[in-house]
């Protein structure tokens, strides 16, 4: 349920004051407490239960708010570059989604930047595994044995 509809379950009027304070409200910390204070003073059931169900999370997340202000997308393009330019040569092979997500996380990781740095990446592995899957692969042979004949 949202504010809105909790005030109508109330019966509070479009000009009851605490529509104003409800515009402000996800604004900042200090609005949040206004508006919860007065929606505490109201003593309305549903308006109350909402505040009561929404004040842990909403507090939190206006907390965090100030952190960090980002008017722009711009500080992470180039790191979307350094990705797009390691994995260009390689996206028509990214048909199995385990498979490129292992790929990603390996990047994130690594911080590879580079098809030279994740071929050496590649290799360490195979070489310090013996080229042995790390985890072993589901048969699909109905027979539960590899063969080319089911």
């Amino acid at each position: 349920m949202r504010a809105h509809m909790a005030m109508a379950e109330d019966g509070i009027d479009d000009e009851h004051p605490i529509h104003a304070l409800l515009n402000d409200t996800f604004h900042g910390s200090e609005q949040w407490a206004a508006f919860e204070r007065a929606a505490r003073e109201l003593g309305t059931p549903a308006l109350g239960k909402w505040v009561a169900d929404q004040a842990p999370r909403l507090a939190a997340q206006l907390a965090r708010r100030g952190e960090t202000i980002v008017y722009t997308n711009g500080a992470i393009e180039a790191l979307i570059q350094t990705v797009r330019e390691a994995v260009e040569r390689s996206t028509w092979t990214f048909r199995n989604r385990q498979r490129m997500d292992l790929l990603l996380e390996l990047m994130r990781l690594n911080k590879v930047n580079s098809t030279e740095a994740y071929m050496v990446a590649i290799r360490e592995h195979i070489v310090a595994t013996g080229g042995k899957p790390t985890h072993a692969r589901r048969q699909w042979d109905p027979k539960g044995v590899s063969s080319l004949r089911g």
